[in-house]
């Protein structure tokens, strides 16, 4: 089930004001959006971070940082991911504007070493920028009224919704992302 409304933006990855945004509510399961093999690259310690719906894992706000490193170490390319409100239902609020993506950088050709540097710090970098750029809980209230509105004044229940689906890539996934 998709949910969809439109409302006035703030700006876009490239700093532009947006005249819109769509925002999704989702109770579905992604199909091959998280490479399967490459989340099994990471360490323990980190998946046990991170929560998973279908094909899709997700970690803690404050935890990305940390999975970014991980990734790099584990020789991963970190594609990037979005912010999510995941509500007890199984329904999922997804702040799609809210997000990091890496693609377009690693486009350009270099070896799978120079992916996954540049992948790390790209990612690092958009996500700073988004933690300054936002009020994650504010934005999910406001794009999603009929579903977080009530918990609006309880920041630390709000938190316990968000989190930040991240996507990977290993050297040996299949070629599902044919930009990279």
């Amino acid at each position: 089930m998709f949910l969809s409304q439109i409302a006035g933006g703030k700006h876009d990855l490239a700093g532009k004001v947006k005249a819109r945004r769509q925002f999704r509510l989702a109770s579905r399961k992604r199909e091959g959006t998280m490479m399967l093999d490459a989340e099994l690259h990471l360490p323990k310690e980190t998946l046990r971070l991170s929560t998973k719906r279908g094909n899709e894992y997700a970690w803690r706000v404050h935890d990305i940082p940390h999975v970014i490193d991980a990734a790099q170490k584990a020789d991963l390319v970190n594609i990037g991911g979005q912010l999510q409100f995941w509500l007890p239902d199984g329904g999922i609020c997804e702040c799609y504007w809210i997000e990091v993506d890496t693609s377009a950088a690693l486009s350009k050709p270099s070896s799978w070493q120079e992916k996954v540097v540049l992948s790390a710090s790209i990612a690092l970098d958009q996500f700073s920028a988004l933690l300054s750029d936002y009020d994650f809980a504010a934005e999910g209230v406001r794009a999603f009224p009929t579903h977080l509105a009530t918990l609006s004044g309880q920041r630390r229940e709000l938190e316990s919704l968000m989190h930040f689906a991240w996507y990977l890539r290993a050297q040996n996934s299949l070629n599902r992302i044919e930009t990279i």
